[in-house]
């Protein structure tokens, strides 16, 4: 994995956030896998045929797998508890280059019968 630099926009409910951070980067033609440091977490990302897979691991984790157009299982958990979160992915996009990594997702969180409208724009470069 090569050293890269992320830039993370996020969308919440129409909230946006954006944040930068150091990460590494591995591509190849079909796929791409990036790790970067949250606050008090570690984020993993893949990508490959056309689905992503999302893991977060620090004061929570979340297992998430999205794929276009799909209703998909993952899992949250807290202090040693999991549950099952359904995600639907409403659009998921990607482009690998040589040396960039662009995502693009918009998908809901189906929690307890509500909805959680999330967007993703995150663009990953090798330095």
């Amino acid at each position: 994995m090569k050293t890269c630099h992320v830039t993370i926009t996020t969308t919440v409910d129409g909230v946006e956030s954006s944040i930068s951070r150091k990460g590494e980067l591995s591509l190849d033609m079909l796929s791409a896998k990036l790790r970067y440091r949250e606050e008090n977490a570690i984020v993993a990302l893949a990508w490959e045929k056309q689905s992503l897979t999302i893991v977060r691991e620090g004061d929570y984790t979340l297992r998430l797998h999205l794929q276009e157009g799909k209703i998909t299982d993952g899992s949250i958990g807290l202090t040693g508890t999991d549950g099952v979160i359904q995600t639907q992915t409403y659009r998921l996009a990607c482009s690998v280059q040589k040396q960039s990594f662009l995502l693009s997702a918009h998908y809901g969180l189906l929690i307890g019968g509500e909805t959680q409208d999330m967007k993703i724009r995150l663009l990953a470069k090798e330095i």
